[in-house]
């Protein structure tokens, strides 16, 4: 009898709410893009650099820590983010925040921008958010949010160890910065989006993965608008250490001869940090 129940209670549901997926052949194609990285902190910015031969490659050494012998890594300078952020959170939670989901929200502020979906929020909330979906195009309901990290804030575990080694207590901002989940949550909460919201980790694929992601959102019918992408911002001594080890991060001091993937004297990958959305 059960059975029956149930699947009478499903064919009943699935009457009211038909099937929504896409027809196959359906182009889904990218709107607007954002960047934050160490050639610049704007998609456009990034471009004319990168073109024109820049590298973002900075030395980086950790005084502190002799044993960690990779010196360099992609940075990204003159970011601030209470200018960036301005008006997309209270600047107390901006400054909560990690620095990859600064990153992050920057990244998705442009490419919504871009993309023409916003509006300036005259909403009851309008005091702590500025902008707004333009409801009149697509419904925030309709729209998914999908950005991956690495390893996001996980420094932050470490200090919370450290902390209660030292007879201290964690610190409240602790809990935004750990969750890998933190680098999606404040982008949905700033700019009022109410569809799927996750975060994916899959190493060096995740921004990859993050846009699949997006587009069988699409397809299912869940969304019709996804934002995609990826943040990190692990150029800290944990970050660092765990890949040199490794013996995966090139150990050349001059930043100008890193990295070169294609030689044969190759030593290893440079980390970096920033977003794309």
């Amino acid at each position: 009898k059960l059975g029956i129940i149930a699947l009478i209670k499903m064919t009943e549901r699935m009457e009211r709410f038909p099937q929504k997926e896409l027809d196959p052949t359906t182009r889904i194609v990218i709107t607007g893009i954002g960047a934050v990285t160490p050639l610049g902190l704007t998609t456009k910015e990034t471009w004319e650099n990168l073109v024109n031969g820049k590298s973002g490659i900075k030395s980086h050494a950790f005084p502190e820590y002799p044993q960690i012998q990779a010196k360099v890594a992609g940075t990204v300078t003159e970011f601030d983010p209470n200018k960036a952020l301005n008006g997309l959170l209270p600047l107390k939670e901006i400054r909560r925040i990690h620095r990859s989901t600064q990153f992050a929200l920057s990244a998705t502020l442009e490419a919504l921008q871009q993309a023409g979906l916003l509006i300036i929020n005259t909403g009851e909330d309008a005091v702590k958010r500025k902008w707004a979906i333009n409801s009149a195009i697509v419904n925030p309901g309709e729209i998914a949010a999908i950005i991956g990290t690495g390893i996001g804030g996980g420094e932050a575990i470490a200090q919370v160890q450290e902390n209660l080694k030292q007879g201290k207590t964690a610190e409240v901002f602790h809990i935004f910065h750990a969750l890998p989940e933190r680098v999606v949550s404040p982008v949905v909460k700033a700019f009022g989006i109410k569809g799927p919201t996750y975060t994916n980790v899959a190493a060096c694929a995740t921004g990859n993965v993050a846009i699949t992601s997006g587009i069988k959102e699409i397809m299912c019918g869940d969304s019709k608008i996804a934002i995609v992408g990826a943040a990190e911002a692990v150029n800290v001594p944990i970050g660092i250490a765990m890949f040199d080890v490794l013996r995966a991060l090139d150990r050349e001091l001059d930043p100008t001869k890193t990295p070169r993937p294609l030689d044969k004297s190759a030593g290893g990958f440079v980390m970096g940090e920033g977003a794309g959305v």
